[in-house]
């Protein structure tokens, strides 16, 4: 399947039921990191950013965790 990342790139990634891999390509943030999804329930997905990027140590394979939260509109 594809993606579009935050920098606007369309690219293809390894996906299953409940999640989604793929590496953040050149010239993005977290370029030639490993970034992985993992569903954890309807309304939250946590984001795993292991390798390269912005603010981790030169060599280092540190892991970045974010947490994203649906949002619910309400009208």
């Amino acid at each position: 399947p594809n993606i579009v990342t935050p920098g606007g790139t369309s690219m293809k990634g390894d996906y299953d039921r409940h999640g989604f891999i793929y590496i953040a390509p050149a010239g993005e943030l977290h370029a030639g990191s490993r970034i992985s999804m993992a569903m954890q329930s309807e309304d939250i997905i946590s984001m795993f950013i292991t390798g390269k990027g912005p603010g981790k140590e030169p060599g280092s394979n540190q892991t970045i965790i974010e947490e994203w939260q649906r949002c619910h509109l309400t009208m």
